[in-house]
């Protein structure tokens, strides 16, 4: 019997690619579920969005604040709070209905 040769599968995405359609989801103000690295190592799932109809009035931005280059900012709809991410710790993104 020959030998099978395995070839690595290439990811069907790049992290810069999820960001990307997580940045396009949100400027469109839809709900996302995004999951991504914390900073401690650990994976964090987060239901998100930036639609400021569905974001509580108090905690709307109070001015416009620049975003550093390759950073996501997004309201995290179960903790009540805005977050951030780098693009390259972005793991998955799907749509929340």
């Amino acid at each position: 019997m020959p030998d099978i040769i395995l070839t690595p599968v290439k990811p069907a995405y790049t992290p810069k690619e999820l960001a990307d359609d997580a940045r396009f989801f949100l400027s469109e103000g839809r709900h996302i579920r995004i999951r991504f690295t914390k900073k401690d190592g650990t994976e964090r799932v987060a239901v998100v969005t930036s639609n400021l109809s569905r974001i509580p009035a108090h905690k709307h931005p109070k001015y416009v604040r620049s975003v550093p280059p390759g950073y996501l900012a997004m309201f995290d709809r179960d903790k009540g709070d805005w977050i951030s991410c780098h693009e390259s710790q972005v793991i998955g993104v799907s749509q929340f209905i």
